[in-house]
């Protein structure tokens, strides 16, 4: 899905559907759970001159079933408020990192910010987001028992689609794997080669939420590893600079076993597929505070190529300061 739909999503939160929602409360997985999956359960579409109702991702409502092959997919934690997914996708589309002043345009001014997006001619710059882009009525809309919302701490609602769901054990099973052949969320590292090699510009955005729950995630490390060993740029954005230097000696002690998952057969999984867990453990440690690492690139970035796009950053940070009218 490109940028703007994401926008345009996001603005239809609270007044075309999920008219509770409250960005300083509800997380992503409320979202997927109150919105995503309604908005595209038995969606009716035509392919071929032929019209079907089935349910899909919404990733392809958002497109209109057009094909759209991404050029960055985020890594990121349905735990955190969706707001801040949002805000930290057109962060990186605008070419920043530091999420905080484009979250506050997003939550007063949201025609600046499509305005930006439209000036950086970067409106249409394709995202993959599992939650969006990962059909949920396969496999997880049918049972959301472990869910609550996150305002009211009612359990969400199931879904009545009736379409077959497949998770990880389910047969068909891939013959030396073991994996089930039609679930689609246990193949996210195929998913990451696929596109890696039919689109060799494509990059992966770490989304660090203002909690800095991600790097507690086993999906996402997981994900991390995967784009590491693919050579892939990887792009944090995070709430600020300042933020990030507060909280990097908290993962000095990461470990992979200390991860947690909404769903303990994906933790398990991933377990599994580590042979030395404490080699990965070392690994992922280098990886983000290592002296080579990502917080390390990362500040080199805000450093020194940031200081070339000082003058076009000052007058971005001046508009939004102007149109907020309070200092940043």
């Amino acid at each position: 899905f490109t940028i703007k739909s994401l926008l345009e999503f996001y603005l239809g939160l609270g007044t075309e559907y999920m008219l509770e929602f409250d960005p300083e409360k509800h997380t992503t997985s409320d979202v997927v759970r109150k919105a995503i999956i309604p908005l595209c359960a038995d969606r009716r579409s035509t392919l071929d001159g032929a019209v079907s109702a089935r349910s899909c991702a919404y990733s392809s409502v958002m497109m209109a079933d057009a094909e759209a092959r991404p050029d960055k997919m985020v890594t990121h934690t349905w735990g955190a408020r969706f707001r801040d997914l949002v805000a930290i996708a057109i962060t990186d589309a605008l070419g920043e990192s530091e999420f905080e002043p484009f979250g506050r345009l997003l939550d007063h001014r949201p025609d600046v910010l499509d305005e930006m997006l439209i000036l950086s001619g970067n409106s249409q710059r394709k995202y993959w987001v599992c939650a969006l882009s990962v059909c949920q009525h396969a496999s997880i809309c049918g049972d959301a028992s472990r869910d609550r919302d996150s305002l009211t701490g009612q359990v969400h609602a199931n879904c009545p689609c009736g379409m077959a769901k497949a998770f990880n054990s389910d047969p068909p099973l891939h013959p030396t794997r073991g994996e089930s052949v039609a679930c689609e969320i246990n193949k996210f590292g195929d998913m990451m080669k696929y596109i890696a090699c039919h689109n060799p510009g494509f990059e992966q955005v770490i989304a660090v939420d203002s909690t800095f729950s991600i790097f507690s995630r086993a999906w996402c490390i997981a994900e991390l590893a995967e784009a590491h060993q693919m050579h892939m740029v990887q792009n944090l954005v995070v709430p600020s600079q300042a933020e990030l230097k507060k909280r990097r000696n908290s993962l000095e002690n990461l470990r992979v076993e200390d991860m947690t998952a909404t769903r303990p057969e994906d933790k398990q999984m991933i377990l599994d597929s580590i042979q030395d867990k404490d080699a990965f453990n070392k690994s992922m440690q280098q990886l983000l505070i290592g002296s080579d690492g990502l917080f390390e690139a990362f500040d080199q970035k805000m450093d020194t190529v940031e200081r070339l796009k000082l003058v076009g950053r000052l007058a971005r940070r001046r508009r939004i300061q102007e149109t907020l009218q309070s200092p940043l």
